[in-house]
C-alpha cells in the first residue's frame, strides 16, 4: 500500500457515494477497517468507515481489549482526523511500536497493562478487571492506604478466602476455630471486611465482593507501617508453621546468591509476575480445602562497608 492509498475518515466515507455526517458517531469494530502505511521514517494508521450506518455503542465487556483500543482510536480521530497512531501512543504512554502490536494482535496485554490503560479508555473497576481475567492472570484489587490500615492484621485476608472453601461455616467461630484466633479477634475482622466494602454478610451466607476475589496493594514499589506489620506477621507465621505444620503440609526452601542489585528492579517483576501466575493456575481448582499464604522474601545478607 502506497501512502496515496491513505485518506481521512470523511473522504473515504465520501468515496462510498454518501455525504459524511459533521460529527462522527462510534460505530461497532465490526464495521471499521484499518489501513496501514509503512515509510522509512514512520507508521502511519488511519481509521476508515465502511459504511455510514450508525448503530449504539458497542458495550465493552463484548468486546476484546484490542477492540477497546480500536474504538477508542476511531473515537479521537473521529474528532480531529489528523490524529495519529503516534498521537494515540504518547496519551496512552506506549511506544507506537508496541500499540501497533497490540492493535495487530501481535502482542497480548498483560493485566498491569490492562489495569494502567483501563482508566484512559473509559473502563470502569470491573470491566478492567473481567478483561484482565480473561489474559490468563490474576489481576488484583488496589486497596487504597486508609483502607490497608484497617485490615493490616494477617487474618483479615485468610477471612476472605475462607468463604471459598469446602465446608465454610458463615460464623466468627468458626473462623475463629479455623485461623486460630479468638473470637473476638474474628468478629472485629469481619466488621471491618464489612466496612470497607471487601465482605458481605448475610445470616446465612458470607461472600468475598473483592473485584474477581483479589484483594490487596499492588503498588509494589512503596512501603508502609501497615504493610511491613504484616509483612512480619507472616513471616513470623512462617516461622512458627516450621514446628506446627507437618513436613508434607508445607514448602519452605531458600538459596543464596551473588548479584548485582541494580538487578533488582528485573528481579522484583519476575518475583510478582511468577508468584501471580502460579495462584490464579491453584485457584482454578473447584474445591478448595485450606487457605495457604506465600511470602517472599528477596533481601542483602552483606552490609555496606562504610569508606
Amino acid at each position: 500500500m502506497t501512502r496515496t492509498d491513505l485518506k481521512p475518515a470523511k473522504a473515504l466515507w465520501s468515496s462510498s457515494g454518501e455525504n459524511a455526517p459533521d460529527n462522527l458517531q462510534r460505530l461497532p469494530l465490526n464495521r471499521l477497517k484499518i489501513l496501514v502505511c509503512h515509510n522509512q521514517r514512520n507508521t502511519h494508521e488511519k481509521i476508515a468507515f465502511t459504511s455510514p450506518t450508525r448503530t449504539p455503542k458497542t458495550p465493552a465487556m463484548d468486546m476484546d481489549f484490542r477492540s477497546v483500543l480500536l474504538r477508542e482510536l476511531s473515537i479521537r480521530q473521529s474528532k480531529n482526523p489528523r490524529y495519529s497512531l503516534r498521537g494515540f501512543a504518547k496519551a496512552l504512554n506506549l511506544s507506537p511500536s508496541s500499540l501497533s502490536a497490540l492493535l495487530r494482535s501481535k502482542r497480548r496485554p498483560s493485566p498491569a497493562l490492562i489495569q494502567r490503560l483501563g482508566p484512559d479508555l473509559g473502563l470502569s473497576e470491573s470491566e478492567i478487571a473481567s478483561f484482565a481475567k480473561t489474559s490468563g492472570e490474576v489481576i488484583f484489587q488496589n486497596i487504597p492506604d486508609e483502607v490497608y490500615e484497617k485490615i493490616a492484621d494477617w487474618y483479615h485476608y485468610p477471612i476472605l478466602e475462607l468463604t471459598k472453601v469446602k465446608g465454610f461455616q458463615p460464623s466468627a467461630g468458626y473462623v475463629a476455630l479455623r485461623l486460630g484466633i479468638t473470637l473476638q479477634e474474628a468478629q472485629e475482622a469481619v466488621d471491618r471486611l464489612v466496612q470497607v466494602g471487601l465482605l458481605e454478610v448475610t445470616e446465612k451466607r458470607w461472600k468475598d465482593i473483592s473485584l474477581l476475589g483479589n484483594a490487596t496493594s499492588v503498588n509494589t514499589r512503596t512501603t508502609s507501617a501497615s504493610k511491613r506489620k504484616l509483612q512480619r506477621q507472616l513471616l513470623h507465621k512462617g516461622i512458627d508453621s516450621l514446628e506446627s505444620v507437618p513436613f508434607e503440609l508445607r514448602i519452605n526452601n531458600s538459596s543464596t546468591v551473588a548479584i548485582n542489585k541494580k538487578d533488582l528492579p528485573v528481579a522484583r517483576e519476575r518475583i510478582i509476575k511468577f508468584y501471580r501466575k502460579l495462584l490464579a493456575d491453584l485457584e482454578e481448582t473447584r474445591t478448595p480445602s485450606d487457605v495457604y499464604n506465600l511470602s517472599i522474601a528477596f533481601f542483602p545478607l552483606t552490609k555496606e562497608i562504610e569508606s
